[in-house]
């Protein structure tokens, strides 16, 4: 396991037991879904968010830790969205460690650095879409001088 792996499965069990005793009162499968991706079982972990997320659709908290799962397995589009709800639905996620949050935060940015440099360097790199016609142009040119 990679160091920066690590570093987001620790913040993404650090979110999840932070908030997991908050979720007792709404959901007792939060334990299980930090239970599974503890042990890298995301299939299992997003069944049991998408259960959470149904029963509690304005729950903060719940979209916060989809927002982590969903990072954690590199779908930060999908955690962004996640993470806009929740902030949307309780502003400034007080439930979060501000650590945590700082760390998911700046993943999601980085990822949208980097699309969007490489959106610059494809939008910059010349096209080409036919025939070179600058050295067409170019031979016929010599050869008129040549033969006049």
């Amino acid at each position: 396991m990679s160091v920066k792996s690590f570093m987001q499965f620790s913040a993404l069990a650090l979110a999840i037991s932070f908030i997991g005793p908050v979720f007792a009162a709404e959901d007792a499968s939060m334990h299980k879904v930090y239970l599974a991706a503890e042990a890298g079982k995301f299939n299992e972990a997003q069944a049991m968010m998408d259960k959470v997320l149904h029963d509690h659709p304005n729950s903060a908290k719940a979209h916060y830790v989809e927002a982590e799962l969903l990072a954690k397995q590199g779908q930060l589009t999908g955690a962004a969205t996640e993470l806009n709800t929740a902030e949307r639905l309780q502003p400034g996620l007080p439930f979060a460690k501000p650590q945590a949050l700082q760390n998911l935060k700046a993943q999601i940015s980085s990822s949208r650095q980097t699309t969007q440099s490489t959106f610059n360097q494809n939008s910059q790199s010349p096209v080409s879409n036919g025939l070179p016609w600058g050295s067409i142009f170019l031979g016929i040119g010599l050869m008129v001088f040549i033969f006049i």
